[in-house]
């Protein structure tokens, strides 16, 4: 199930139908900053591990773009944790292309990260 909850954008959320999926959830948050900023929208979606490869993502993403397609928005840009393939593809997959990768930025559980951004313009 896809539900849409009004934020600045429709945000859609799918919720598990057994009682151990969670589901997954897509957010989209404005660029904080000046007005330069107000037509680009940073997406990120999070899948529960016992949703993973079942068509979650997609029902979000597909929701989410059908849900905004009118709004003022010219540019929807992600930032990927890596390795994760099976973002990458899903992103490749709604027409997001790769931009650039910032190296070991940031650290978590002592392990330096790398996050690779993607872009899409609406």
């Amino acid at each position: 199930m896809v539900r849409t909850v009004l934020l600045r954008w429709p945000l859609p959320a799918a919720r598990g139908s057994t009682r151990r999926s969670g589901g997954g959830l897509c957010l989209q948050s404005a660029l904080p900053g000046s007005r330069a900023f107000r037509e680009t929208v940073e997406l990120s979606v999070a899948i529960d591990a016992s949703c993973r490869g079942l068509g979650v993502g997609t029902s979000l993403y597909r929701a989410l773009f059908d849900s905004i397609a009118d709004e003022p928005i010219h540019v929807a840009v992600v930032g990927i944790a890596m390795p994760n393939d099976a973002s990458v593809a899903l992103h490749r997959k709604f027409g997001f292309t790769e931009v650039g990768t910032f190296h070991e930025y940031a650290v978590k559980d002592g392990q330096y990260l790398s996050s690779l951004w993607m872009e899409r313009l609406l």
